[in-house]
């Protein structure tokens, strides 16, 4: 289940992805998306919106940076 790959911080966290999924979701209904992207590209659209910060320690890239993270890549 997507939500329990979200850990519990502040502001990157599971219910950021259900609201980012949740504007997708009403994006993807307007004539322009259906019009413009296959039904294979709106459910990935959809996918990776819901899934874009799993795992998303809470931290920002500087303080990665500044303690030799790899996450920062990522996010």
């Amino acid at each position: 289940m997507v939500q329990k790959g979200y850990r519990d911080v502040p502001y990157h966290n599971w219910s950021h992805a259900f609201a980012v999924g949740h504007f997708c979701y009403l994006l993807v209904r307007t004539a322009a998306v259906r019009n413009a992207l296959t039904e294979l590209e709106r459910l990935s659209l959809f996918v990776a919106c819901l899934c874009h910060d799993i795992d998303h320690r809470g931290t920002t890239n500087a303080f990665q940076l500044q303690s030799v993270g790899f996450q920062f890549l990522f996010f």
